[in-house]
């Protein structure tokens, strides 16, 4: 027995010689052991990010609205020891930094808050954020724009930090805005018998081709007005012609008398998507004054002609009769 316990003794000894010596001798190798042990103990920060798809696919409208889209941060450690390392960090938050690191050039946005209180866990932790858009007439309709947005995990004890980025896809809405100009004016004072002719002049501000339909509103009686019935305007953000025009042809009444007639005539402009009728913007209402003004005598101008030629036939007969008794008497 007593052989035995010597005899294991003195292989220890010898194990533990030949350990002394080789680390003596090989001074990097034990270094890089130590460092594979050191590392063992190391945590390292994981981060997913995701968002409401539902949120960011509703199409934003340009210029007038500010969508919000739900954020969410998932949180967790990672590491060979990390069920026995996380205890000691229990309780004590780690604070991450999150914020927009690009948009497209017609898009605005910010993330809130700036900074998220995380909580060490081996489990995935959820932390929400907001983020907020809002884009200008230069966004182009239903094209898909992407924002980057990054997290920024800092070094916290033994747990590694890192900067990790997510992208958020979002699509702009449909912006019906017209702008007009009147060339021609928008008041005219025209004789019973005449007729006002207005130009409109239409220049597409919005982000998508549009489609415009024009009618009159509540034509007054007895008058005749037309108006282009629609056009087509394309967007300049395409490289389209944005601009068109349409005419507007007012006919003030023409029954016997004396006119002294002024009426407004209003006319609905109303945008629509070219490729989707349904996504229809707001109805302009265009105002236009016509002043009829003059002695009208509607069928009788033939009948007038008529009477008057044979007084005037009568009248040139005597005259050339007088004419010639005068030249008579000269003889």
């Amino acid at each position: 027995m007593d052989r035995n316990f010597r005899l294991i003794k003195t292989f220890i000894a010898v194990w533990i010689l030949i350990l002394c010596v080789f680390t003596a001798a090989s001074p990097i190798t034990s270094a890089g052991i130590l460092d594979k042990i050191a590392k063992a103990y190391i945590l390292y920060s994981e981060i997913q990010i995701d968002y409401n798809k539902s949120a960011a696919e509703s199409p934003i409208l340009p210029i007038t609205r500010v969508k919000e889209i739900p954020v969410y941060i998932k949180y967790r450690v990672n590491g060979f020891y990390a069920d026995e390392m996380v205890p000691y960090y229990k309780n004590i938050p780690n604070y991450i930094n999150i914020y927009v690191e690009k948009t497209p050039g017609w898009c605005t946005a910010g993330i809130l808050p700036p900074v998220l209180e995380a909580y060490t866990s081996t489990n995935w932790t959820t932390i929400n954020a907001t983020l907020t858009i809002s884009v200008d007439e230069n966004a182009s309709a239903f094209l898909d724009g992407t924002i980057k947005i990054a997290v920024k995990v800092p070094l916290f004890g033994t747990i590694q930090g890192g900067i990790f980025h997510g992208d958020i896809r979002f699509i702009p809405g449909y912006l019906p805005l017209l702008r007009f100009d009147f060339p021609t004016g928008t008041s005219k004072t025209i004789e019973p018998r005449e007729t006002a002719n207005f130009d409109i002049e239409i220049e597409n501000l919005g982000n998508a081709k549009t489609e415009v339909t024009c009618r009159v509103l509540d034509p007054p009686k007895g008058w005749t007005v037309d108006v282009t019935p629609s056009t087509t305007v394309g967007s300049k953000i395409l490289g389209d012609n944005p601009k068109q025009s349409i005419q507007l042809v007012v006919k003030p009444p023409y029954d016997f008398g004396i006119h002294n007639d002024r009426e407004v005539i209003q006319v609905v402009v109303t945008p629509s998507h070219f490729s989707d009728p349904n996504l229809k913007g707001e109805d302009y209402i265009l105002s236009f004054a016509v002043q009829s003004r003059g002695f009208s005598t509607p069928g009788f101008e033939l009948t007038l002609v008529l009477l008057a030629l044979p007084i005037i036939s009568i009248t040139v007969k005597k005259h050339r009769g007088k004419e010639n008794r005068s030249n008579r008497r000269k003889v």
